[in-house]
């Protein structure tokens, strides 16, 4: 599971699967809205605040960014909150810059009216006295409950402070501050909410007082149940309260903790440019891209998992290539001299025949993959000829017309015949389309491989001259999709320059010895390889958490852990 160790410097959303998205009728974090007129809530039920005079701030602490509330215009209206009935949490964060106040200043409230029992629920900031002796209550069956108010409650100006308040039908109200409980109230009371509609759901204003409060409030909530210590300590804990934050986009960063134990933070210095960097907006000049290429296009066999049937399948790719798109000297290259050879790029250009594709088919296939007269070698024919489609269809290849289209989408339109029905047929509308919708079955094994390799190097950027382009466009046109599922060869290979890619990133950072990063890349190789194809859910977090200084956990993240090595 991903877990954030400081605010998210990204969109986020809602993350459903937190224990503490569980009741949930209200969530405002300000980090969500900064700078706008609204408040966001993003707990799925649209109850956006309303915000009148309200600066956002940013803190330059552990809360990343604060609402400012100026004690004499600002208030943010929240609409009216009746959905605590039998059970009920208060929580918001707050930082106060004075600590001298208005009686009864509130941070979070629903008025019931202008006479006893005054509220619905409440946290305030000051009582009676105008100190900072901050409380919580609410009004069951039509009398008050609550706690707090005494200077066990008081708050000390520029500190940021979790205030939480929780009440169940039966048990006592509770009042907890950073994650301590410090009052109770004096008995139980069992019952129901009582409610009015006159006043709505306020922070940092009372409505019906006319009373604004001087002070900063972030993340706030509204919940329908009870929490008990351990949740509203995981609320406070810097390693847990982050949890309701989803970040949307894909990123990976390393996180260090200090010698001895203790709060881990993020440091930017660590990651390189590329490993900060979304995995949308991985160009073709970036570093993770440039080295997953070349970890594929240049790796000895040895490296990649699949030995000697892996340098068989990328010795077809590679001669398919031009050989300028491979690197000079590299191992895999002089190991394929005799195979590039047989094939001039010149012979698999725009304009080549029907007999110059079936020399090259024959010059290229491995008696083993590619035996005379089969139907992968008349489909194989078929395409690199990019005949006309009627051809196509005589050969009865649609399975062919799935592969290709799927190939297309991957491969840059200056790299098919111009001009041929087939490219006529697929390129315009299938080229930009989904595979899903180029091959009609969502649960194919291919798919996920393609649409994964697509989120690696987005179609858009690989270019005529990419090697990555080259390799995985060629690789999956000559591959059956039978043998691009579970543990296959191209999976292996993709699997594996991956995890070298990241482990490169990691040493390049100063991150982690390189023994520790071997471990991460054959871990991460294992793990993925063991879910038939790489994870493509969620836009993957990839992560390396150094607990104290000698063991290291990776994260490969969509939800789940794919892969966790350590090393004494």
């Amino acid at each position: 599971m991903r877990r954030l160790l400081l605010p998210p410097s990204e969109p986020f959303s809602l993350n459903k699967d937190s224990a503490q998205a569980q009741g949930l009728v209200g969530w405002w974090p300000p980090l969500a809205s900064s700078g706008a007129s609204v408040l966001r809530d993003l707990s799925g039920r649209g109850r956006h605040g309303t915000h009148t005079a309200v600066s956002h701030v940013t803190t330059g602490g552990s809360l990343g960014g604060l609402n400012s509330y100026n004690g004499t215009t600002s208030k943010t209206d929240l609409g009216n909150i009746k959905d605590p009935t039998t059970a009920i949490t208060l929580a918001i964060w707050v930082r106060v810059t004075t600590t001298t106040f208005h009686k009864d200043e509130e941070c979070l409230v629903k008025r019931s009216g202008t006479t006893s029992p005054w509220f619905c629920y409440v946290i305030k900031l000051s009582g009676n006295d105008s100190t900072t002796d901050a409380s919580f209550g609410v009004v069951v069956s039509g009398g008050y409950v609550g706690c707090g108010g005494t200077s066990e409650s008081r708050l000390s100006a520029n500190e940021d402070y979790l205030l939480l308040g929780t009440w169940k039908s039966g048990d006592y109200a509770r009042w907890y501050i950073n994650g301590v409980q410090v009052a109770q109230s004096a008995s139980t009371r069992a019952g129901s909410i009582s409610y009015t509609d006159t006043y709505p759901t306020e922070i940092g204003y009372d409505s019906a007082a006319n009373r604004y409060t001087d002070a900063q409030f972030g993340d706030a909530r509204i919940y329908n149940r009870w929490f008990s210590p351990t949740e509203v300590w995981q609320m406070y804990d810097p390693v847990t309260r982050w949890d309701l934050y989803w970040t949307r986009r894909g990123y990976w960063t390393v996180v260090k903790a200090p010698a001895g134990g203790g709060a881990a933070t993020l440091s930017a210095s660590l990651c390189t440019a590329s490993a900060s960097s979304p995995a949308g907006s991985l160009n073709s000049g970036s570093a993770l891209q440039a080295q997953a290429a070349t970890a594929t296009a240049q790796s000895p066999a040895a490296m990649l998992q699949g030995g000697a049937q892996l340098a068989a399948q990328l010795t077809t790719a590679s001669a398919l290539s031009p050989a300028a798109a491979l690197q000079n000297g590299s191992t895999l290259l002089a190991a394929l001299t005799t195979a590039s050879a047989l094939s001039p790029s010149a012979g698999l250009l725009s304009g080549s025949t029907l007999a110059a594709a079936l020399t090259t088919a024959t010059a290229l296939s491995p008696a083993a993959s590619l035996n005379a007269g089969s139907t992968l070698a008349a489909q194989l024919v078929t395409a690199t000829a990019l005949a006309p489609a009627a051809v196509i269809t005589a050969e009865g290849a649609a399975t062919l017309a799935a592969q290709l289209a799927i190939a297309s989408a991957l491969s840059p339109v200056a790299s098919l015949n111009a001009g041929s029905a087939l490219l006529a047929a697929l390129t315009t509308a299938q080229a930009a389309s989904p595979a899903a919708a180029l091959i009609g079955v969502s649960a194919s094994t291919l798919l996920a491989q393609l649409v994964t390799a697509s989120a690696l190097a987005p179609s858009a950027e690989l270019q005529s001259g990419s090697v990555l382009a080259a390799m995985l466009t060629t690789a999956t046109a000559l591959s059956p999709a039978a043998t691009l599922s579970g543990q296959s060869i191209l999976a292996a290979a993709l699997a594996t320059a991956t995890a070298q890619a990241l482990a490169a990133e990691f040493q390049s950072g100063g991150a982690m010895p390189a023994a520790v990063a071997t471990a991460l890349a054959a871990a991460l190789a294992a793990s993925i390889l063991g879910l038939g194809a790489i994870p493509a859910v969620k836009s993957p977090t990839y992560a390396v958490l150094v607990t104290d200084g000698r063991t290291f956990a990776a994260l490969v993240d969509d939800g789940r852990t794919y892969a966790e090595v350590q090393a004494g």
